[in-house]
């Protein structure tokens, strides 16, 4: 199943399977229907051969380092600050 989710990122697919086999061992069944639970509330978002064909970007990397970007521009902008109770 890994290689059928991850079919051209080898590294991807081992890490998953290595996490899932290792829920498996040490919580049974739950496991299976949590990660059941999971696809099934995410299954409109995990449309990936059709983004592709859109030109949808389908990797996290552009959204984390927007995040890093705002979150930088953020804190080092003159007058800027971020409230440190929010953090919490």
């Amino acid at each position: 199943m890994a290689h059928a989710v991850w079919p051209a990122n080898l590294t991807a697919a081992q890490s998953w399977a290595d996490t899932t086999l290792h829920a498996l061992r040490h919580e049974g069944a739950a496991a299976i229907a949590k990660e059941q639970a999971h696809l099934t509330y995410h299954v409109g978002r995990i449309e990936y051969p059709r983004y592709e064909v859109l030109g949808l970007p389908i990797g996290s990397g552009m959204v984390e380092s927007a995040c890093k970007t705002v979150l930088k521009e953020r804190e080092s902008g003159s007058g800027k600050y971020i409230d440190r109770t929010l953090l919490t």
